[in-house]
């Protein structure tokens, strides 16, 4: 109903199965019962909850202080008056802990640039792409 009324120049699409995700490469953290043995889990397959609230975001532009995701999600939501909805609660319950990551692909299919968010630690949670280095990615894709 949005896309009615706010058309975009672009295609949007939906993957409830993150077959996009997959295909990239991205994976899922499975998140396991904070009782769980801390020798037998290992990053990024599986992690525990209170593990996760361990760590802050930081360094996000709209964050007025580290906090741990949750309380980031909250205050992001609130910021942009974003509600969520059963299809976004579904989502969050089907699938909490997804792998976000970036990727500039070319004409021709090519993926000439890839940035994971937290590749080897929950510590890396909340770390973004720096312009310089999308920019950079761009014009050695352009050039090549």
């Amino acid at each position: 109903m949005y896309f009615q009324y706010w058309p975009t120049q672009v295609i949007v699409v939906a993957d409830p199965g993150v077959e996009t995700h997959r295909s990239f490469g991205l994976g899922e953290t499975a998140i396991l019962p904070d009782d769980t043995d801390p020798s037998s889990l290992k990053w990024p397959q599986t992690a525990t909850m209170a593990e996760v609230l361990k760590y802050s975001v930081t360094g996000h532009p709209e964050l007025p202080r580290p906090m741990n995701i949750i309380a980031a999600m909250k205050t992001l939501n609130a910021k942009d008056d974003f509600q969520m909805t059963e299809a976004d609660f579904h989502s969050a319950r089907v699938h909490p802990a997804l792998a976000i990551g970036q990727f500039l692909i070319d004409a021709s299919g090519i993926i000439r640039w890839t940035f994971v968010e937290m590749p080897d630690s929950l510590s890396q949670m909340g770390r973004v792409p720096q312009e310089r280095d999308v920019i950079a990615a761009a014009r050695a894709a352009w050039r090549s």
